[in-house]
């Protein structure tokens, strides 16, 4: 259970309405990436729900520069294996929240369900999506038709399971060093990302 770097070019090639689960750093942060200077970045933990029930889940270190196709420029890891069951979900989840805050980050979690649409269309600007995805808006559509959940029922990281409930702080982040339902995220993985950002 880990997450690993991709390519600098790498988008997400998926549409905005799968983004069910989103936490966002309430701070910024001088990183190093690659072998370039140090820069000033903000971290998201994105997760994705899938038409075959499972989630894939990504980390994006974001900074304020951006592509020549209007992408933001930053580091994007995604989670190995790419499909996360829903099982699995929730320690993927405190793994993810372990890295950024290991980097400094204190993360809030940004309520999707309740934003209007200036508001998603600044989401979707602020996260790495393949161009043809970055103008869709995050409009909610019936289940049957998106294949997301309806907020509120599970399988669906707006409503955390009662394991999970009271180890969220600051709208939604979790408490560093400690995972719902009492996991214990992996040491090496979290020192695993912190050579990659020195080393990528």
């Amino acid at each position: 259970m880990q997450f690993r770097a991709l390519p600098t070019s790498a988008r997400i090639d998926l549409h905005p309405r799968q983004l069910v689960g989103l936490l966002r750093s309430l701070n910024q942060n001088r990183i190093a990436m690659g072998h370039g200077p140090m820069q000033m970045a903000r971290a998201s933990v994105m997760t994705f729900y899938t038409t075959h029930g499972d989630y894939h889940m990504f980390v994006f270190l974001g900074t304020d520069q951006v592509a020549d196709d209007g992408v933001p420029l930053g580091m994007l890891f995604q989670s190995v294996p790419e499909s996360v069951p829903v099982h699995a979900y929730e320690p993927f989840l405190a793994l993810a929240v372990e890295l950024v805050e290991s980097q400094g980050f204190d993360m809030e979690r940004v309520e999707l369900q309740h934003l209007e649409g200036p508001e998603r269309d600044q989401v979707v600007e602020g996260l790495p999506f393949a161009v043809e995805h970055r103008k869709a808006l995050l409009k909610p559509v019936p289940a049957a038709q998106a294949g997301v959940p309806v907020v509120g029922q599970r399988p669906n990281p707006f409503e955390s399971p009662p394991a999970a409930r009271g180890s969220f702080r600051r709208a939604g982040a979790l408490t560093p060093g400690k995972a719902p339902g009492g996991h214990v995220p992996d040491t090496e993985a979290v020192e695993h990302l912190s050579r990659l950002l020195t080393l990528f």
